[in-house]
């Protein structure tokens, strides 16, 4: 999954855990929901916001979540 989103909100549910994940968020809001089973590399850049990440996490997984965050939200569910 790669998303833009300019004021606005964003919803997204993964039954399976995807490989990459790329969000670039401006004024927005934005649940993403990831398999619990499987472990993500998440990077993030936030100039001002909020970041959530409530899905195991390791640095070297080959399932990536990078986002870019101006003015947004952003929380990383299990599914």
């Amino acid at each position: 999954l790669a998303a833009m989103i300019t004021s606005g909100e964003l919803t997204a549910s993964f039954t399976a855990a995807p490989q990459r994940v790329s969000l670039t968020l401006m004024s927005a809001h934005a649940v993403v929901r990831l398999p619990g089973s499987a472990s993500y590399a998440v990077s993030t850049q936030a100039s001002s916001g909020s970041v959530q990440v409530n899905v195991p996490q390791d640095a070297h997984s080959g399932h990536r979540v990078t986002a870019r965050l101006n003015s947004s939200d952003l929380q990383l569910q299990p599914t």
